[in-house]
Order: C-alpha cells, then sequence, then structure tokens
C-alpha cells in the first residue's frame, strides 16, 4: 500500500513542477483572521517549514527518523486511528484484533504519511487563509507553486485544537483527503483479505517481522 499511496500523491500532483525545479520555501499570505484562523496558519506555516528544512537534507535513516518524530508529536494519531478504521470493521473484529490494531496504529501512520508528507515539502508551499469549519476545527489552505510562482495545485491543512493543542488531523491535496483515502484502501483490504491481512500490512509498513 505504500506503492499505492505513493503513487496517489504522485497523480494528485502531475500538473505540479518537479522538486527539482521548485526549491522548498514557504510563505504566508496575511489576511483579516480571527485568533483561532491567525494561530492555524502560523503553525501549519511553522510545521512546514520544519518538514521542507528536514526534506531538504540528503536521504536517509537520519532524514526519515526526523520527518517521523515531527509527525509523531504534530499529528492527531488518536482522532486518525477511529476514523480511518470504519465502524463496521471494528464492530466485526475480535478484541485481540483491534488490540493489535490499536498498538501499531501511531507507527503506521506516521510511516505512512512521512513519505507522502516528504513528496509535498520538497516544493513551494504558499500557506494563505484558514477557514474554521466549526470551533477547533480549521482548515488552513495553500497552494503549491513552481519555480515562476504559478499555482501547481491546491494543499489543504486541516487543523484540530485538542484540549489547547493543535494538532494536524488530515492534508487534501486538489480535495482529495488523506484520511479518506487511506481508509478506503483499509476497508478494501480487509474486505478482501480479512483483518489479519490489514495487521500483516500495517507490521510490514514499519519493518515489524
Amino acid at each position: 500500500m505504500k506503492v499505492i499511496a505513493a503513487i496517489a500523491v504522485a497523480t494528485m500532483l502531475t500538473a505540479a513542477s518537479s522538486a527539482a525545479e521548485d526549491a522548498a520555501q514557504t510563505t504566508v499570505a496575511v489576511a483579516d483572521q480571527s485568533a483561532a484562523q491567525a494561530g492555524a496558519t502560523n503553525y501549519v506555516s511553522d510545521l512546514v517549514g520544519t518538514l521542507s528544512e528536514l526534506a531538504a537534507t540528503p536521504q536517509g535513516a537520519e532524514r526519515e527518523a526526523g520527518l517521523a518524530a515531527v509527525l509523531r508529536d504534530r499529528i492527531a494519531t488518536r482522532r486518525m486511528q477511529r476514523y480511518i478504521l470504519s465502524p463496521k470493521y471494528r464492530r466485526e473484529a475480535s478484541e485481540a484484533q483491534l488490540a493489535s490494531y490499536d498498538e501499531l496504529f501511531e507507527d503506521y501512520i506516521v510511516a505512512e504519511w512521512a513519505g507522502q508528507i516528504d513528496s509535498l515539502v520538497t516544493r513551494t508551499i504558499d500557506v494563505r487563509e484558514a477557514v474554521e469549519v466549526k470551533p477547533g476545527d480549521i482548515v488552513v489552505r495553500s497552494k503549491i507553486l513552481n519555480a515562476r510562482g504559478s499555482e501547481r495545485a491546491s494543499v489543504d491543512w486541516r487543523v484540530l485544537d485538542i484540549d489547547g493543542e493543535m494538532k494536524l488531523v488530515d492534508v487534501m491535496i486538489n480535495g482529495a483527503s488523506f484520511n479518506v483515502d487511506r481508509r478506503a484502501q483499509i476497508s478494501a483490504l480487509i474486505a478482501n483479505q480479512g483483518f489479519d491481512a490489514l495487521l500483516a500490512h500495517m507490521e510490514e509498513s514499519i519493518g515489524v517481522s
């Protein structure tokens, strides 16, 4: 599924120029926003800047570990954990299977997101306005720009205020959600091969033998 996820990101970014053309850079458009919206915009700008710096370092274990550490700290793992496994398959799974899923999920989703985020932040991202969907749930809008400053794709970052701390819960490229895509892939895997196949996939993704 890592290959599928990588292909999905590449497909969503077909209009984007190559990473070799685009320098890793983040700009912020200042708009008339509420304190919550401004906070979320600054949060995403800081996150993208941090990830861009890591993505500019040479490929290898140190870069992968750095990306994973930032994501582990910044994403809303538990919220994603509940959403990505549909209620249908949660009801049908045994207690032992659910316990294994819950235990593996954080390492799994960090590993899966790392490659997708890495491919994004090697490009120039212009962070723009934020839209508060409801209190504590904000979507920060941004654009991928090419070397000439033209817009190539839209990237929306959904940020939640969880107990006073901002966490990233989803990323949407041209409207396509990372979490919706992941949920669909996991549901298809369970439907076709069973819950144990999902657990085997998660273990493979994080290198558990």
